[in-house]
């Protein structure tokens, strides 16, 4: 199984891991304007794909939009159904995560024990693998006691 996270937005946070090594390797995680953080997902994802016969599964962070002007961000919006009609097309499991659950879940404790914290300047990228390692916990990529 291949698993992609996903923070959208203006400046979006990904991160992609390789859960079928024994070894489970560090994800990558990179912090991309909107249209080169979707076509990198898409060339992971197709990648994993055709190259390796890989499952994949894409997870990611539901924006919502609230009332009023700092809310506006069309660019999570836009992400978000590009991810999913990508998803669709291509028969590849989509999760949307509340924001608030992969934050919760994924602490900067969690992301640091297991060697996932990347820190880049607006915090997407460690944002994304939040709802990544929220994500590898459900599939069994990682172990709930790897955590504590």
């Amino acid at each position: 199984m291949r698993l992609i996270g996903c923070d959208p937005g203006l400046m979006s946070g990904i991160s992609y891991i390789d859960g079928s090594r024994i070894d489970r390797t560090e994800p990558i995680a990179l912090e991309l304007p909107t249209m080169q953080a979707i076509k990198q997902i898409t060339r992971w994802a197709n990648d994993a794909r055709c190259r390796a016969g890989a499952e994949v599964g894409i997870v990611c962070e539901n924006y919502k939009q609230r009332p009023g002007p700092l809310s506006n961000q069309p660019d999570a919006l836009h992400s978000v159904g590009a991810l999913r009609y990508f998803c669709w097309d291509n028969d590849i499991s989509f999760l949307l995560e509340m924001p608030g659950e992969g934050k919760k879940f994924g602490t900067d404790y969690k992301l640091k024990k297991i060697g996932w914290w990347h820190p880049t300047p607006d915090g997407h990228a460690n944002d994304s693998m939040r709802h990544l390692l929220v994500g590898a916990v459900r599939t069994g990529l990682v172990r709930g006691e790897e955590l504590l």
